[in-house]
């Protein structure tokens, strides 16, 4: 977790969230079943999900979503982002992804009112 207390974008994201704010970031391996990647947070204001494996991966929002539901992210890169301004409570949510073929990596950066 690292906060930026004094800097530009500190001040920006005071004032587009209205608090101040810090990050997360890690990596999860997943599988070919719905594996968590982040926990239900009321505080969490904007989460990027980037696929750095080789098979496509499937972000879902339930533990029990199909490979033919979801969100798609393409191999070695793809990418979503949720910000709670756009996407509302649904960026508090609890996370899962999953590949389609096999398993794989996510790396997931969360932005979270502190």
């Amino acid at each position: 977790m690292r906060e930026t207390s004094g800097s530009i974008t500190h001040d920006v994201s005071v004032k587009r969230f209205g608090v101040p704010t810090r990050y997360t970031e890690y990596a999860v391996t997943v599988s070919d079943t719905p594996t968590e990647i982040a926990e239900l947070n009321p505080r969490r204001l904007a989460c990027t999900i980037i696929n750095h494996s080789t098979d496509t991966v499937v972000v879902g929002f339930r533990p029990d979503y199909s490979v033919d539901e979801g969100i798609l992210l393409a191999p070695n890169g793809g990418t979503v982002i949720f910000t709670v301004d756009e996407d509302g409570e649904l960026v508090s949510s609890q996370i899962f992804a999953r590949g389609v073929l096999a398993g794989g990596n996510v790396y997931v950066i969360q932005v979270i009112g502190v």
